[in-house]
């Protein structure tokens, strides 16, 4: 998966939209079809690339906060203790993701949201994000 952060940066440093979509896609397939969540939770290390390299507003910033309030575990399926070496705008963030977050995404987190791709996209109009509906439904 840290490989895919570096792709991702490469899509925005050369203005690859598609192959954007394409990164964000192998996120959302990790963390909503896999079972062992822990094994692609990205450590602090990868959210120090993530957050060196990219805007405030880049979607993998959204979805890796999303993806760490949802699926808050270790290797060893225990909830994580250590956050001290995350980046500190990282761990803004995802705090600013329980403030935003409704009750019911706190208690079940993946079991009443799940990741929806398109939440991440950069689309420009309302009939591209109905297009690309129809496009992730696999």
């Amino acid at each position: 998966m840290s490989s895919c952060v570096s792709l991702f940066i490469f899509t925005q440093a050369y203005d690859i939209p598609r192959l954007r979509q394409d990164v964000l896609d192998c996120f959302y397939h990790c963390y909503n079809d896999e079972q062992d969540y822990g094994g692609f939770l990205l450590g602090a290390w990868d959210h120090g690339i993530a957050y060196g390299k990219t805007a405030p507003s880049s979607p993998i910033r959204k979805l890796l906060v999303d993806a760490y309030r949802m699926f808050m575990i270790d290797d060893h399926g225990g909830k994580v203790t250590n956050i001290t070496e995350h980046p500190k705008e990282f761990l803004l963030d995802v705090l600013q993701s329980y403030v935003d977050a409704t009750p019911k995404q706190i208690q079940t987190p993946y079991e009443s949201t799940g990741l929806n791709p398109c939440d991440y996209y950069e689309h420009a109009s309302k009939a591209e994000q109905q297009a690309c509906k129809i496009r992730v439904k696999f």
